[in-house]
């Protein structure tokens, strides 16, 4: 019983320290699967200061393959938990998703996330700028 206690005072301390947005958002989760569909591939979730390049690989290989997948990685932010993520759907479309815990810089503003539907994706795997969407642009 005591060792049940440890632990649970050991999560609710951790979700103190951290915040709840410290694992993948739900918002993000769901958004992704939503574009890239219920029975889409998941790539993977990866938290700060993980390896990402089995998942980046696996997104690219769904968009060669032509197949539905989706991936979120977590970036480091200054003040917020930021999340990026990317989707393709069956049918060709793909997206860019762009989470931040805290867009105004520390005074704890709303969540935002946006979501940017892209004629191009690319993957790096260095630097900051892994998902690189070059945007729809619609005609004139």
């Amino acid at each position: 019983m005591k060792l049940l206690r440890n632990v649970l005072l050991a999560l609710t301390f951790t979700r103190y320290a951290f915040g709840a947005d410290a694992a993948s958002p739900e918002m993000v989760e769901q958004k992704l699967i939503a574009l890239a569909g219920a029975g889409s591939h998941n790539c993977g979730t990866i938290p700060l200061g993980s390896d990402y390049k089995a998942a980046f690989a696996c997104a690219k290989n769904g968009i060669s393959s032509g197949t539905a997948f989706r991936v979120a990685r977590q970036v480091q932010g200054i003040d917020s938990f930021i999340w990026e993520g990317a989707a393709r759907d069956e049918k060709g479309n793909i997206w860019a998703v762009l989470y931040d815990s805290d867009p105004s810089g520390g005074s704890r503003a709303a969540p935002v996330l946006n979501v940017t539907q892209c004629h191009n994706l690319a993957f790096s795997v260095q630097g900051r700028d892994a998902l690189e969407c070059s945007a729809l642009v619609d005609g004139p």
